[in-house]
């Protein structure tokens, strides 16, 4: 059986439910950090920060530019 995809759309809808995520996990991480201590929420921050840029060397932010 032959399926025709849209590869375009695909990775559109891909690149929505990616970001739906990182909206989601942002509430999250403004949630827990609610209860910290200032330097709980730099040092909460500085993960995610060191996180970010751990993943930013695998995989670009201007790969993504040319799928938009």
């Amino acid at each position: 059986m032959k399926h025709d995809l849209n590869w375009k759309a695909l990775k559109e809808k891909e690149v929505t439910i990616s970001y739906s995520m990182g909206l989601e996990m942002a509430v999250f991480v403004l949630e827990m950090a609610e209860g910290l201590s200032p330097e709980g929420r730099k040092h909460l921050l500085d993960l995610l920060k060191k996180n970010i840029a751990e993943n930013e060397s695998v995989y670009p932010l201007q790969e993504l530019e040319c799928i938009s």
